[in-house]
């Protein structure tokens, strides 16, 4: 099993806006640095890999073929992350206030807002110019933050729901 950066000495733990988690960036082949991971689930051209930490935070990379055969071309769709050890430039990080993302990026919009007014559900908040999203629970800390190539809007099942990890396949 391939743990997440704290346990396997992993040194970028930078988060750039429409960029990069780590190592891990948007538009391009995945690192080798991230060994196999812990979950995958592929369809249609699409997957996700999944790193679980054993403190259970989560590393989801997104891919999408570019391609259609054998040796496609692979490339990083989105990434988000649920560990609170990867940072944006300004310190903000998961399970720093919500309030404190809102105003660091304050053209974000909710993709999707239940209805009812405030509650603890998830919401969905993105700045698509800048690539940037992240899980929020209102008046509460961040849950997941997500960086997508600019102008690139997420769905919030792509940010809140991704699909249920399945073992990774043994090869």
């Amino acid at each position: 099993m391939v743990f997440l950066p704290v346990i396997v000495g992993y040194a970028n733990l930078k988060i750039v806006p429409g960029r990069s988690v780590g190592d891990v960036r948007v538009a391009r082949s995945l690192p080798s640095t991230l060994g196999k991971p812990t979950y995958s689930d592929s369809a249609m051209g699409k997957s996700l890999l999944t790193w679980i930490g054993r403190d259970g935070h989560r590393l989801d990379v997104f891919v999408a073929s570019k391609g259609d055969g054998p040796g496609e071309d692979v490339r990083v769709d989105y990434v988000r992350t649920t560990s609170p050890d990867f940072r944006l430039p300004s310190g903000l990080r998961v399970g720093s206030p919500s309030d404190a993302l809102h105003r660091a990026y304050p053209h974000a919009k909710p993709l999707y807002a239940p209805k009812g007014g405030p509650t603890d559900r998830p919401i969905l908040m993105d700045d698509v110019k800048r690539g940037i999203a992240w899980l929020d629970v209102p008046t509460s800390k961040v849950a997941a933050l997500i960086v997508h190539a600019p102008g690139r809007p997420l769905t919030y099942a792509e940010g809140v729901v991704p699909p249920t990890p399945r073992p990774a396949s043994a090869e």
